[in-house]
Formats: C-alpha cells, structure tokens, sequence
C-alpha cells in the first residue's frame, strides 16, 4: 500500500468495511480484505460515521441555504434524495483516495501542470478597449467571501492593468448588469450569485439576470464572450442556452455548488474555512486572465481542485470533510471540455493585453496560498 500522507482526523475516520462490516481505517485496511459492492446501507453506516466524527459544521450554498450536520445526518439516516446526494459524493471521495493509498491514481500535480501549459499569445484588437465584469452578489457570508477575496487580490490586479469593471453587492442588479455586460468591448463576465438549472440572479434573489426563454430577462448580447457562473446548477440549461446564442464558452456547476459553513465565536462563519472553496472557484478568473485557453483553464481549475484536496485532506489545520466537498465541486464543474453537452470552444481565449509577469505570478501563487491560523 503506498503511503499518502493524511490529517490525524482522516487516519481516524473509517474509510472502507471489511467482508463482515466491519470499519477499516487507514491503519488497518492493508491486514484486512476490504468489502467490494457494498449495499446502499452498508454505505449509509460508513458515510453517517465518517459524519459523526467530524467537528459540528454546516454546509452552505451561493443561493443562501444552509445545512448542518444534525439535519444532513439525519437526511443520511432517513435516505432522502439529499442524503443520498451526500453519500454519493462521500463515497466517491473514498474512491478516489482508496485508488491513492493503491497506487492507482492518474491525478496531474498542478504545478506540474502549470508549467507544460502556456498561456495563448495572440493578436490584440487595438480599435476596442476590452473590458471584463466580476459581478458578486454579496448575498450572504460565502458570497461575502468570495467578494473579499477578489477585492484582496484579483481586483486590484485587473484594475491595474485597466481591464476591469466591477459590480458588486445591491449594484448587482438587472439594470447595472445590462448596461455594461452588452458592451462590444466585454469580453469576460464572472459572476458570482444564486443560480437555478435555467437562470441566475444579482443581488436580490428576484433580480434575474439571465432566464431561459425568458423575454423579460433575455439572453441577448453575448456574443464573443466567455462567461464563468459560479452559481448552482446553471449547467443544466442555462450554460449551454448561452453558447447557443452566441457565447464564445461557459464555465459553471451542474449540481449546488458547496462550501464548508462551520461557525465560529459571534455565529459568523469561520473565513479561513472557506479559502479552499473561493480559491478553487476563482481558478477560471485567473487562468483566462492570465492567457489560458479555455481547454487549458479547464485542465488547471480541475487539478487545482485536486492540489486541495490532497492539501485538505492531509492538513490538521482543516476539518475532514473539507476534501470531500471540494471532490463533489470538481465533480459538478464544467467547461468547454465536457462532452455531454456544448459549452463552448476548447481553444478560445481572451483576446486582451497579455499582463505583466510579476502580477500573473503574484496571481497563480495566491490561488496556492495557504491561510495563516
């Protein structure tokens, strides 16, 4: 079995049953044989155990809803179409870490990744002055976060290199959205806000900026533009409707998109927490800016998640269920590489002034940084 270094709490924690259902941890899994096809109760047991070691925690959504661990453990126990959920994306966790501890695992290490990979050089359109919109709701704590994580270090960055416009919190409506996304001279819109399969909303979550089949809240003036939704579901139908009317590619999330919610002194969430989440969901942002073809962004985003959840999963500084939820965002991201539905050209990229070195490096290493306590 190879070594793969873990936290103390995920060396505690059963991560197989063995042929009589019994729990197996790290320490023990190579001395026993390990159960193959288990049950749906076999894997509700493992799943609720690996839960209830965990610290009190809740999970949250971009859309505002919250869950905490005696609810979810109870939709586990219960065996509702949530719970389910939850145990689909723990197994699939344990999965991918069982094929680690075998040997089998055909994961890319980002910064080997990073360094094959080379940002597109390509001709720059000098009768426009392109811009890019970063609209973030601000619609609750995560949002929040997210928004100052891009105030801390990608806005100023982009407001340098006199690329950016910003909309943010009660700004985030219909009207200020329309007015400056139709422009010729946006090329890249990342928004950050509740989404649904069909549409996305601003800062109130009835102000709609995109609905499918909508004449209200149309999707019109897109064409040539990349746009990065990180937003639950839109995937589904919205993603691929606005590629159809002329969106050069899409980025986005085919399930909810989920972070980690644990409260700390004064019930507010605690921030460092939710770094993995808001540094994952940022990759798009950064890789396009700084060059990336759309195929390549979506390559680095995916083995930036995999850099943190190895990086979780082997930190005590972070719970153990950090990784599992960063597996289920990973899962439901999709980009122009994915198949099953069309997300746009794999070798579009931004067609901007290319930034300077010292502030594209500054930018790929925040993404990596880990908080201080």
């Amino acid at each position: 079995m190879k070594f793969v270094k873990l936290s103390e709490i995920e060396r505690q924690k059963p991560i197989a049953l063995d042929k009589n259902g019994n729990f197996l941890t790290v320490n023990t899994l190579e001395s026993n044989e390990v159960k193959t096809g288990m049950s749906f109760e076999e894997q509700q047991k493992l799943v609720l155990k690996r839960y209830e070691m965990e610290p009190d925690f809740a999970i949250g959504r971009p859309g505002g809803d919250r869950i905490t661990k005696a609810q979810l453990m109870n939709e586990i126990r219960t065996g509702t179409e949530t719970g389910k959920g939850f145990i689909n994306d723990e197994m699939a966790y344990l999965t991918e870490l069982y094929d680690d501890l075998m040997g089998r695992s055909r994961r890319v290490r980002f910064e080997d990744l990073i360094n094959q990979l080379k940002p597109e050089s390509s001709e720059v359109d000098e009768t426009t002055d392109p811009k890019f919109v970063f609209a973030d709701s601000v619609l609750n704590y995560f949002l929040s976060d997210i928004f100052k994580f891009k105030r801390d270090h990608l806005i100023p960055a982009f407001q340098q290199a006199g690329l950016l416009v910003q909309i943010a919190g009660r700004n985030d409506t219909r009207a200020n959205f329309f007015e400056v996304y139709a422009s010729d001279s946006v090329k890249y819109i990342s928004e950050s806000g509740h989404g649904a399969e069909s549409s996305v909303c601003g800062y109130d979550q009835d102000t709609i900026l995109w609905k499918v089949g909508s004449s209200e809240y149309p999707l019109n003036n897109v064409n040539n533009k990349i746009i990065h939704l990180c937003s639950c579901l839109t995937a589904v139908d919205l993603g691929p409707a606005l590629v159809e009317v002329g969106a050069t590619a899409y980025f986005g999330y085919d399930k909810r998109f989920e972070f980690y919610n644990r409260l700390g002194p004064h019930g507010v969430p605690e921030y460092m927490f939710g770094f993995p989440f808001f540094l994952t969901a940022s990759g798009v942002d950064v890789f396009l800016l700084c060059g990336f073809t759309c195929e390549d962004t979506a390559l680095l985003t995916r083995a930036l998640y995999d850099y943190w959840i190895e990086l979780t999963r082997s930190s005590n500084m972070f719970p153990g269920l950090i990784p599992s939820m960063l597996t289920h965002n990973r899962k439901a991201f999709k980009s122009p590489l994915d198949s099953e539905k069309s997300y746009g050209r794999k070798n579009a990229a931004l067609n901007v002034p290319p930034l300077p070195t010292e502030i594209t490096g500054r930018l790929l290493n925040t993404l990596l940084t880990v908080p201080t306590m």
